[in-house]
Formats: C-alpha cells, structure tokens, sequence
C-alpha cells in the first residue's frame, strides 16, 4: 500500500518561496565571486526562465549593489569594491598591520600589503 502526501497550497507557495530565497542568495554568490555574469547564464545555471532572474535581480538590487545594463557588454554586475560575503579589517587592526609593514621586509611585507588589500574596505 503507498502512501501519498498531499501537500496543501500554503506548503507548495512556503516551498517556492524558501526554494526562490536559495537561489537568490546563490546568485548574489556566483555575482560576488565572478563580478559579472549574462542573465541567459544565470538561467541556464539555477535551471529557470530569464524572466524568473530578472525578477530575482530585481528583487535583489533593492538589496545589494547590484546593477544591469543592456548591450553586447550587458548582464548584471556588482559594483567595484562591493563584496557579498567578505569580513573587514576593523581600523584599529588596520593600523596595526600597517604599523608591521614598517618593521618587515621581503615575503613577510609582500603578505602583509596583501593582506590589507584584500580585508580593507575601498574608500
């Protein structure tokens, strides 16, 4: 004898919902890590419609820095200097890094310039 779950409509719209939320918080990802991407690629990768990413861009530019523009160089872009999932340095550990780079030389000053470019906030 099977079973069958029927689910109800409130469940079916609770599962688009949560499944619309994943794929929206995959596509500022994939942006944050490409920093560029066309919508026809976005589709083909998460397995919807353009439509379906143009509304889910639309809802996520309320959002994040995100921004579109039509054309041969078209798609949807993050803005310069605007990561999704990155941790900062606070000033004071800024400062302290910076101060290091003066006692340091060679390899150790080439990893510490390094580590401040990537975990300092563009000004």
């Amino acid at each position: 004898m099977a079973i069958t779950i029927r689910y109800g409509k409130r469940r079916k719209e609770e599962a688009a919902t949560i499944e619309a939320e994943r794929r929206r918080r995959g596509i500022v990802k994939c942006l944050d890590r490409r920093r560029h991407e066309t919508m026809a690629n976005l589709a083909i990768e998460f397995g919807v419609s353009v439509r379906t990413i143009r509304r889910d861009i639309q809802i996520l530019s309320l959002s994040y820095p995100i921004v579109t523009a039509r054309g041969a160089q078209g798609g949807v872009s993050v803005l310069e200097g605007c990561y999704y999932d990155r941790s900062y340095l606070s000033e004071s550990e800024q400062a302290t890094l910076e101060k290091l780079c003066t006692v340091f030389e060679g390899k150790t000053l080439i990893d510490l310039r390094s580590i401040l470019r990537k975990f300092t906030k563009a000004s």
